[in-house]
C-alpha cells in the first residue's frame, strides 16, 4: 500500500472509536494513514475495515502517551504490534487454534492531531481482508465470529493437490482459499521434515492428532482423513497437516465443525 501524508480529512471525531464498527476506506493512502475520520457504515453495507479492538494508549505502553503533540506517522506505526496483538483478532473472528486464517491484515488508527492535542489517547484496531490481485476486499457482512460460519471458507487455507499419472493425488499442492476447488484443508500445524521422518505413513501419523483437534470435541467424521502436504524444497521441507475426504476428491467450502445447515459440497 502507498504511504499517506498522515493528514486526517474532515469527518467524525477520532477520539472515541467503537468495537464492531465498520468503515468503507477505499483510498490506498487513507488505508495506510494512522488516523481515520471516515464515518462508520452498517456492516451489512459495503465496507473494507472492521474494528475488532479499541483501547487507550498509556505511558505503560509507550512514553509517547505523555507528550502533548501527536507522534509522527512512523512512531505510531511502530505501536501497531503492541496495541493490536494477533490473539485479539483471532478471538474476534471466532477462530479456534486449528483454524488456519489467511488473507487478513491489521491496521491501527490513532487520534487526529487535533484530538490528540485535546487529550485523546484512544486507538482502534481494524481487520482488513486482502486480495493478492485487488488489495482490500469490500465485504457486506460482519467479520465478528465469521470463522464459525460457512462464510469463513474464503478466509481459510486449503490445497489443490497435483494428480499423478495413475489418477491418484500426490503430496504437492497449490495453496488456495477454501471457497475455491480443493482437495485438502489446512489444520494450522506446520512441522519440519527430515530424512528420518518422510514416508506417507509417518506423515499421516504425525498429522492425526492435529486433525483430531480440528474437529474436537467431536470425533473425526466418517469419510474424512488426515492429508499430509509437503511444502518447500530440499533441504528445507515442511509438512503441512490437512484434512480431506477419503478417498480424496475436490470440494468447495470448509470441513470445520459448523451448524448442520452449513454443509460442504463435494464434486
Amino acid at each position: 500500500m502507498l504511504s499517506g501524508c498522515d493528514q486526517t480529512l474532515p469527518g467524525v471525531s477520532t477520539a472515541s472509536p467503537q468495537k464492531g464498527e465498520c468503515h468503507n476506506i477505499t483510498i490506498s493512502n487513507a488505508m495506510d494513514a494512522t488516523s481515520d475520520s471516515s464515518p462508520p457504515v452498517p456492516c451489512s453495507a459495503p465496507h473494507t475495515t472492521e474494528t475488532f479492538l479499541t483501547g487507550t494508549i498509556t505511558s505503560e505502553v509507550t512514553p509517547l502517551a505523555t507528550q502533548p503533540f501527536r507522534p509522527n506517522q512512523q512512531q505510531l506505526k511502530e505501536l501497531n504490534g503492541k496495541v493490536c496483538p494477533p490473539p485479539g483478532l483471532r478471538d474476534y473472528l471466532g477462530a479456534r487454534p486449528r483454524d488456519s486464517v489467511r488473507g487478513m491484515g491489521v491496521v491501527a488508527y490513532f487520534p487526529s492531531r487535533g484530538d490528540w492535542e485535546a487529550g485523546a489517547r484512544s486507538f482502534r484496531c481494524d481487520v482488513v481482508i486482502n486480495s493478492p490481485e485487488q488489495g482490500p476486499v469490500s465485504l457486506t457482512r460482519p467479520a465478528r465470529q465469521v470463522m464459525t460460519t460457512a462464510a469463513s471458507a474464503r478466509l481459510r487455507t486449503c490445497y489443490l493437490q497435483q494428480k499423478n499419472a495413475d489418477g491418484s493425488y500426490g503430496n504437492r499442492a497449490q495453496e488456495v482459499d477454501c471457497s475455491q476447488p480443493h482437495t485438502a484443508e489446512d489444520v494450522n500445524a506446520w512441522l519440519p521434515m527430515d530424512q528420518s521422518v518422510n514416508t506417507d505413513a509417518q506423515s499421516l501419523a504425525r498429522c492425526e492428532n492435529f486433525v483430531t483437534e480440528f474437529f474436537a470435541p467431536a470425533h473425526i467424521p466418517p469419510g474424512v482423513a488426515p492429508v499430509p502436504i509437503v511444502v518447500g524444497s530440499e533441504p528445507s521441507l515442511s509438512l503441512h497437516c490437512a484434512v480431506g475426504f477419503a478417498p480424496l476428491r475436490e470440494s468447495q467450502g470448509t470441513l470445520a465443525p459448523l451448524d448442520a445447515s452449513e454443509a460442504v459440497h463435494g464434486t
